[in-house]
Formats: C-alpha cells, structure tokens, sequence
C-alpha cells in the first residue's frame, strides 16, 4: 500500500492544492500544534505517568532566505534499492527553501519525473519515503536536471518501538531514549500509527551515494534513519554498527543532515537544509564491532553520517 505523505513538524502546510503545483507555506502562521498531548501517553510516543513532559531541546536554527531561486524546470531520477532492484512507489519531491512540490512516485520501473514551475531557492530532490525506503536529500543548483539513478536503503517492514529507557534496535542502529523521555512528531501517515511511529533504520553503503550527497562532509559511513524528523526529547544516545571495520578505539565524529526545507519557524533547528552538521563524537567499541558515543547526543530522527576524526 502507498504510504500517504506525512509532515515532519510543520510541513503538512505545505501538503494543498493539487497536481504537481507547487505550494508555499504561510509566513504569519502560528508555532505548529505537534499532535501530542502535554502529558505522555503510549499513542504518542511520550513517557508514561504524566507530569511534565521531557523537554525538547532547540537547535541554534539554520534558516537562511538569501539564497537565490533557481527555475528548476523538470527533473527526472530512475530509483532503486541498494540491491539493484527497482524502487516502485517510491516518494519523490523537490523542495527548497520556500516551495515544495507535491509528492510525486516512481513507476513500477523506478522512474520519476517532477515539474517544477516556480522558482526555487537551495532545491533539493528528495526520495524515498522513510518509512518502506530510506529518504535522501541531494541538493541540486541547475535546472532541467536528469539525475540517473539513484539509490536508496529498502527499511525494515517492522520497526522498533522508541521506548523510554529501552534501547531501539533496527538495521544494526541503536537510539535509547533516557528515561522519563519522549519523542514529538506530527501524526500524518505514515506515522499515524504505533507500528509507524517505530523506529527503522537501514545503511546507504557508500557505492550507492550520487555525487554531492555529502556537500564535502567528506562523510565515510551515511544511515537513514526513520520516523523521519521525530524529535528525541531529551536528546538520545545513539549506536551505529562499524561496517568500515575501523580498529577498536577508532575516534568519529557523527553529523546529521538537515531534511526539513524550513517553510515554518521551527525548520532547520540542528542543521542547514540539506546539508550535515556535527552533533555528537564517538569511538569505535573494543571488540570492533559498534560506534559508540562519547560526547553528545541526538535531537532527532535524520540521516546520520560518520567521518573519522
């Protein structure tokens, strides 16, 4: 089944009209309603037992509207899975910074093609749906552009719940929430249900990355990581299988991308629009096998890449 185009934060003021137009958020809106309750509940996400709810800590923001627009014109992707199999059904936008187009899918044979008809600022093609796939924005500064083909991590169907206290594991990542945590998102589907909600995870080897995915990061490890722009309050800690078999001991340095476009207030809170910024430093694990954190801790649910110190 189709997943239908969920919001992270505030972007279901992006979801209207209709077709392929593009639609722009209302710059006098209020602050976004998250869709939670002020005190946990199991639905939401959040820490049972009432009281006040685990704060959720706000970035330095990254908003910048001095960028110029670019006539995008159409662009055209052929998706697949890291395998090599086609990624049917598979959702594909192109957004900026003050538009987004509406959500577009791939054919049964990978293939997509979005029109842009309004001048975009810092366009960014995003594809996948963090939910089945993974979702990854590439940044893009010439119109009527084809990009090929590109690759995205198939998710595991089921996901793990994000639980106070109690690690999440999926696709070899782990997030434990501290306790008495909670996680905040907007419930659009396909984050609409418990199972939904779950965490995923599953690696973009990096064979599989197109040119510029890392804006000169010089990233070596990239996870997608799903229910996409949750966000972890407080901050949570994070664990990443070693795939590059660095030796024991190894020190990183962990960055997350920005995926919301930043069409409301609150957008862009830990890093600029798609690109990547640090938010955390670990080790590799002494029998090799993990990354683990030794500084700092992650604010909410994005693609996380790894470069070694």
């Amino acid at each position: 089944m189709r997943p239908g185009r969920f919001a992270p934060l505030a972007l279901a003021a992006v979801v209207s009209a209709c077709g392929s137009d593009p639609v722009t958020a209302d710059p006098d809106a209020g602050e976004p309603d998250s869709g939670l309750p002020d005190s946990g509940t199991p639905d939401s996400g959040a820490a049972g037992g009432g009281g006040r709810p685990a704060k959720c800590e706000d970035g330095p923001g990254y908003v910048d509207p001095s960028y110029p627009a670019l006539e995008v014109g159409a662009v055209t992707a052929h998706v697949e899975t890291i395998d090599g199999e086609p990624a049917s059904d598979a959702l594909v936008e192109v957004c900026g910074i003050n538009v987004c187009t509406r959500p577009q899918y791939t054919d049964e044979n990978g293939d997509v093609s979005v029109v842009v008809d309004t001048p975009t600022q810092k366009p960014a093609v995003k594809y996948g749906d963090a939910y089945r796939y993974g979702e990854v924005a590439l940044l893009f500064d010439e119109g009527g552009t084809d990009f090929g083909t590109l690759y995205v991590p198939r998710l595991p169907e089921a996901g793990a719940p994000l639980l106070p206290g109690l690690p999440a594991k999926s696709g070899g990542v782990t997030v434990t929430l501290p306790e008495g945590g909670r996680f905040e998102l907007d419930p659009f589907a396909p984050y609409d249900t418990d199972e939904g909600r779950a965490f995923r995870a599953g690696e973009l080897p990096k064979k599989r990355w197109p040119a510029g995915l890392d804006q000169g990061a010089k990233l070596e490890l990239i996870f997608t990581l799903a229910p996409l722009g949750a966000r972890l309050c407080p901050p949570a800690s994070i664990e990443l299988p070693n795939s590059a078999g660095w030796d024991a001991g190894t020190e990183v340095e962990l960055l997350l991308q920005g995926m919301d476009p930043g069409l409301d207030p609150g957008a862009q809170l830990f890093a600029p629009y798609g690109e990547w910024q640090p938010f955390a430093t670990g080790i590799v694990s002494d029998d090799g096998d993990r990354i683990e954190l030794s500084d700092g801790a992650l604010p909410v649910v994005t693609n996380v890449g790894v470069r070694r110190r």
